[in-house]
This record gives C-alpha cells, structure tokens and sequence, in this order.
C-alpha cells in the first residue's frame, strides 16, 4: 500500500476541485502497522479524504491481508449483527415498500441481508473481499456475488440498496452513489450509514478518533459533504440522523482492545454474543435517498 504523499498533487473526488488542499491530519495505518497517510481537506467543499489513493486492487490485497483482524470479532458476534441490522430496518421500511427487492454494497458475512430475509425481502449482496464466503449463511449461496459494484452486471434493479459501513472505504465515494442510482428502481431509495467529522466525538478526540483509520478509511463526510454527494448525484435526502450501534459489553470491549491496545485484553470469545445489549452513538449518520423529481 502507498503511503504518504504530497499533497500538491492532490484530487477532490467530491467537487472535481484541483484547488488546494490542508493537511487534516497525519495517521499511521493501525492495522498493518505500515506507513503514515495524509489526510487532506479540500479548501473547495470541505470534503475530507485520504492521500495518495490506492487502486481497487491495492484496497482488496489489504481487505484479505488484515482479514483475520478486521472480521474477526465481526463473524463471532453474528447475533449482535442481526439485530443491530434488525432496529436499521425497522426505521428503513417506515419509507420503503415490502416485500421488495434490497442490495447490499459490502454486504460482509450477510448479516444485514439474514435480516433482510426475514422481512420478506429479496436479497442480493456484493463483497470485494471473497474470503467471507465461508461465513455465509447457507441460505445466502449464490445471493451474493465478490468484486467491487461497478465491475458486476445485473440484470435487474433493486428497490433498496443500502451502504452500511461502506461510502467511507471507498476512495471515489460519487462514483460509487452514482452506480447505485444507476442500479435503483423508480420510487426506489439507497441507505447510507457513514462516520462524520462533525460528530462530537470526532470533535473531542481530534486525531485519535477511531474512524481516522486509513487505508481502510479513505473518505470522511459532513452533513455538508453528504448533502453535496446527493445533490451533484440528483438524490433527495428523505430521512437524515444520527444512528447507533448495538453492542454487547464483550463486543464493545474487543473493539476497543483492537482500536486503542493493540488487541490485547481481549474477552473471551463467548462474551463477544451475549444476549444482553445496548445501543452506542457511534459518530454515524444515517441517510436515506431517492431519487429527485428532477433528476
């Protein structure tokens, strides 16, 4: 993976700005453990990304080399992802029609699209990165299909499409949203579940934020920038807030562990799936987009 950079040659993927930009902040890759990337704000829309840019290569290399500490405690806590997805849904189907088609962009080990299932949805995933195929539910064979979503045809659209957790890792988050318009059927609405800079606790820890975490994170939103992405990609935002994450005390604890200790003092496996939960801002807001009257 590249590492820093200078920031002369910098592009704004959000705006097409070739003005200049600010060193944001600098950050080492914590996973790896590896090199030291610019964060650079772009002094046109204040858009907030990574610098320099890997290739959809180089992020899926880094996707299957860091896969045992990335899905790790992700896989062992399935039961906290389900109904974590399960509250995102309740909201989700407040503004779309059931039972409908849904895509999944990242969809990991599936969990989002389990929950899908049992409402009724007709579920279709895409992962880049194929190592999860072994924790798919079995239900889900053949459902999901590996590469990045602009390399993959369908033959249909969808009423749903939803990016948890994704426009973040992605280093041209526009053309990823445009493609999902692309692919959405009329009166048809995409969910965006995305880390932003203006939260408080970005605001508070400055640069020990943990979503400050490239090469995984490449991109970093505002409400403003969120705003820009649907309005360049001619989206109306129908529902906007912020979200929260389910947790288990076990699950919690491990991501701190691995964030802020380096993985160590970590629980137990069997206390990462506890039954009892609760629910954590994360710095996340959540969107929900169709497409404008007059887009």
């Amino acid at each position: 993976m590249p590492g820093a950079s200078s920031a002369a040659t910098a592009f704004c993927s959000l705006c097409q700005s070739e003005k200049p930009v600010s060193l944001w902040v600098r950050k080492k890759d914590r996973k790896a453990g590896t090199g030291v990337w610019n964060l650079l704000r772009c002094l046109e829309c204040g858009f907030v990304f990574a610098w320099p840019q890997p290739s959809d290569d180089d992020s899926k290399c880094y996707y299957e080399s860091v896969f045992e500490r990335s899905y790790g405690n992700y896989l062992k806590a399935r039961n906290v992802k389900l109904h974590h997805f399960d509250e995102k849904l309740d909201l989700i189907c407040r503004y779309v029609r059931t039972p409908a088609s849904m895509l999944d962009v990242g969809c990991a080990a599936g969990f989002l699209l389990e929950a899908g299932m049992s409402r009724g949805f007709d579920v279709h995933g895409v992962e880049i990165n194929r190592k999860v195929e072994a924790h798919l539910n079995p239900s889900l064979r053949g459902k999901v299909r590996f590469g990045t979503l602009e390399s993959i045809r369908f033959r249909t659209r969808f009423d749903l499409i939803t990016l948890f957790d994704v426009l973040e890792h992605t280093a041209d988050p526009r053309r990823l949203v445009s493609r999902c318009r692309e692919l959405l059927n009329p009166g048809g609405l995409i969910a965006i579940e995305v880390p932003c800079i203006d939260s408080a606790a970005a605001r508070i820890l400055g640069r020990f934020w943990y979503h400050y975490a490239p090469p995984a994170h490449l991109s970093y939103f505002s409400r403003d920038t969120l705003a820009l992405v649907a309005a360049r990609e001619g989206l109306d935002i129908c529902y906007e807030g912020w979200t929260r994450k389910y947790f288990t005390a076990g699950y919690l604890w491990s991501q701190i562990a691995d964030t802020y200790l380096g993985g160590a003092f970590k629980p137990e496996a069997s206390l990462l799936d506890s039954s009892r939960g609760f629910s954590v801002p994360m710095s996340e807001r959540l969107l929900l987009l169709s497409v404008s009257d007059q887009g």
